[in-house]
């Protein structure tokens, strides 16, 4: 991490990512293991060999932390001479917020290294206090969202007809199952509702817009991507006809090179050989290809990860660093109103996905991967653990993706994998075997972000659709336009 001399330095050149990384500083990077260890852990519990997994931590160091936090107090330091008070607060707010994550990663790697030797008085501090570090910075389950999430799902599924293991995995869901596990019987409860909530549908007309918004202005990087494919994967014997890691980042980098030919963003392609995700890094200012995820089918599959992680995500970083708030470039944390965030990323993420799904699909269904994540959050609320919860998940992966009556053991297969990565994501950072109760919650609530910041983007689009600076600005700073004081800061800010 960089250490920054607050006298020698303006706070534009400090907030930029690159003099200043940990502004961009994300703590999900902490949480990643070892491919191996993490691959042997999955293997084991989907094979159902361990009833929960564990997980190694080698990124998670509480000197790097610290050393992090001492630069964001330079930033502080820097803000707080500010002139100009609107931009003094907003500057602090996010280094805080920032600096805030450190300190949330510190108590969870002191938990997870110690948990299994303090007496129950002392877990139920230490819980509580890392779980409110969490709570303050990701926010929480939403009663009414949570209720609408478990409706929706009970709509779709319910609709259809299935064959006999259908039913039974409905019924499970429905009226709970015990599960004879590793020489135990686990109590599934039934998956319910307690209101009558509902999702809103995703608007035809903001779909409509965006897909034709950025078809119109990024036709060349769709036109790129169809020559690749017509001249290179279409070339491949039939089974290997997608576009696989390689070709991704390849792909990403002809994008850039095709965007930004003299590279004046400094932005990089990067590939991770231990990663199965694709990803925008702010401190790095790259696009993180991780060699592991899974293939993409069509150019427009290629297209839409384009848009989401280079378009949106980059994109915001890109201008925002070079607005007259550089701090529009990490990420704005401000004060919020009532029904405000304070944080930008809930919306961005949000907002990207919704790109992503206009350009790829048109689609105005809710994707059961954007549910799975804030029902998995909920059901470790109420007292489930690893394991109930992904036993859970999986079924409602399995029922909501089966195309026809017919379960198939691969489809099964998909679904569990599935659950898997959304239990592992919502309780990384946190001891897995660790007895949970109502009363002991411990999640990573990050995931939150997706299905509340889709509900953003649609708020959004109801108030500003008709305001074409609003629109155009949106795509050019990292902040919420659904808050008012980041709104003015961008409108102000942005050319």
């Amino acid at each position: 991490m960089t250490e920054i001399d607050p006298q020698l330095i303006s706070l534009k050149e400090a907030l930029n990512p690159r003099a200043t990384p940990e502004l961009g500083f994300q703590a999900y990077e902490k949480l990643a293991g070892k491919a191996s260890v993490r691959d042997a852990e999955r293997e084991a519990f989907i094979n159902d060999r361990t009833m929960n997994p564990e997980f190694d931590y080698p990124l998670l160091k509480p000197a790097e932390l610290r050393t992090g936090i001492s630069n964001l107090n330079d930033i502080l330091d820097l803000a707080a001479r500010q002139e100009d008070a609107t931009i003094s607060s907003a500057v602090w707010d996010s280094a805080a917020y920032r600096m805030a994550e450190m300190y949330w990663l510190l108590s969870s790697e002191h938990l997870v290294r110690l948990y299994d030797s303090m007496s129950d008085e002392q877990l139920d501090q230490a819980v509580s206090s890392t779980q409110e570090l969490n709570e303050q910075l990701y926010g929480q389950p939403e009663k009414p969202i949570l209720n609408a999430v478990v409706n929706e799902i009970y709509h779709n599924i319910e609709a259809r007809t299935y064959s006999s293991l259908g039913q039974t995995l409905l019924n499970d869901l429905k009226h709970g199952i015990d599960i004879q596990l590793v020489d135990s019987t686990i109590e599934l409860p039934p998956l319910s509702s307690d209101g009558p909530e509902s999702l809103p549908t995703i608007p035809e007309d903001l779909l409509g817009y965006l897909k034709e918004r950025l078809y119109a202005e990024h036709q060349d990087i769709f036109n790129l991507i169809k020559e690749y494919k017509d001249q290179v994967v279409d070339q491949r014997p039939e089974a290997e006809r997608a576009f696989s890691t390689s070709d991704m980042a390849y792909l990403f980098q002809k994008v850039h090179e095709l965007k930004d030919p003299l590279n004046l963003s400094g932005v990089e392609i990067i590939t991770n050989p231990n990663s199965s995700s694709l990803a925008w890094d702010t401190p790095k200012m790259a696009v993180i290809v991780g060699m592991r995820r899974a293939s993409l089918k069509t150019p427009e599959a290629m297209f839409s990860k384009i848009v989401h992680e280079y378009i949106v995500h980059a994109g915001r970083a890109i201008y925002g660093s070079s607005s007259n708030l550089a701090v529009l470039g990490s990420g704005l944390y401000t004060e919020a109103k009532d029904n405000e965030q304070s944080d930008y990323l809930t919306f961005e993420e949000g907002f990207a996905s919704l790109c992503e799904a206009a350009v790829a699909s048109d689609t105005t269904k809710w994707d059961a991967n954007f549910l799975n994540k804030y029902l998995a959050i909920g059901l470790v609320y109420n007292g489930l653990d690893f394991r109930k919860t992904y036993e859970t998940l999986w079924r409602v992966q399995a029922l909501m993706a089966a195309p026809g009556p017919d379960l198939y053991e691969a489809m099964i297969t998909k679904a569990k994998t599935s659950a898997y990565t959304a239990v592992t994501r919502i309780l990384r950072g946190t001891p897995t075997n660790m007895p949970r109760t109502k009363n002991r919650v411990l999640t990573y609530n990050k995931d939150l972000a997706y299905l509340k910041g889709k509900l953003l983007a649609i708020d959004f689009w109801k108030q500003y659709k008709n305001n074409p600076r609003m629109l155009d600005i949106v795509f050019k700073g990292k902040f919420d336009p659904m808050n008012s004081m980041q709104a003015e800061l961008a409108e102000r800010s942005i050319v």
